[in-house]
């Protein structure tokens, strides 16, 4: 026979997993790396920024917004998609697991009477909100600061034009792969003891879409986040082209993927067990 949840139970792991999401929250937000990955993230705001100092009158004469569209789809797919939203999750996701066996803490939460998969859940979104958190931000400030060299043309662009219907596409994408990539670095962590190959080759993997066929294109996260985008950046004479799928079926795949993913995940904790005079 296959045991039932009590009514209370579902209530009852609800309460763990929230109480598991705000403790390990805190954590990715101190410490030094939190540092490097506020760096990463501001990276493309300062650049912006600095325009305002050069030659500025020049900027805004050339600006338009189908310009400006332009240039903010490449530098968000080439940037913030590939660099900023991908190693902020490598960075929060991985070590889940790696700090608290650096710092021989891990056995406190495998001791406490909580489910393996609620306490991998509650670490997940703690560390995918984190990185959903600084990405988000970061891309929502510097799409306000290039759109800002429109002038005064840019309350007319978010009032009656495509601004806030692109602004929250952008953010929405962002939030998306934060989420997609933090369930697989999750796993990852889990996996290995130093999973920093495995990020690399997946870097790696992810850089060249461009250059996959159909295919093994659709083995990628990121082929289905760009055709999420309002605004696809244009490819080299090198890339070979796919049809990106419908959005529906780009958000629910994804869904699935994570879910799937974040189960492997729980099913690895299940079967973890520690040794901390190994590490």
């Amino acid at each position: 026979m296959t045991a039932r949840l009590e009514p209370g139970a579902w209530t009852l792991r609800l309460r763990q997993l929230l109480a598991v999401t705000r403790l390990e929250l805190r954590k990715c937000f101190r410490g030094r790396r939190l540092l490097g990955l506020a760096l990463l993230n501001l990276a493309p705001v300062a650049v912006l920024l600095l325009g305002y100092f050069v030659h500025h009158q020049e900027v805004a004469r050339a600006a338009t917004p189908a310009s400006l569209s332009q240039v903010y789809a490449v530098m968000f797919a080439t940037w913030m998609l590939r660099v900023s939203v991908f190693f902020t999750a490598a960075a929060l996701s991985i070590q889940l697991f790696r700090t608290e066996v650096l710092e021989k803490t891990l056995h406190y939460y495998l001791l406490a009477p909580v489910r393996r998969e609620v306490m991998v859940a509650g670490k997940y979104l703690s560390a995918s909100l984190a990185s959903s958190l600084i990405c988000g931000a970061s891309a929502a400030a510097a799409y306000l600061a290039l759109f800002g060299q429109l002038g005064h043309g840019m309350g007319r662009f978010f009032a009656e034009g495509p601004g806030v219907p692109h602004l929250l596409a952008y953010v929405g994408v962002t939030v998306i792969g934060c989420f997609g990539y933090g369930a697989v670095f999750a796993l990852l962590g889990l996996l290995w003891r130093n999973p920093m190959l495995a990020v690399l080759a997946l870097f790696g993997w992810e850089s060249v879409l461009f250059l996959l066929p159909p295919a093994l294109k659709a083995a990628t996260v990121l082929f289905y986040l760009e055709s999420l985008l309002p605004h696809r950046p244009p490819v080299g004479p090198l890339a070979i082209l796919a049809d990106p799928p419908p959005v529906l079926a780009t958000i629910a795949g994804m869904a699935v993927f994570t879910l799937v993913v974040l189960a492997l995940a729980g099913w690895r904790a299940r079967r973890m067990e520690i040794s901390y005079s190994t590490d």
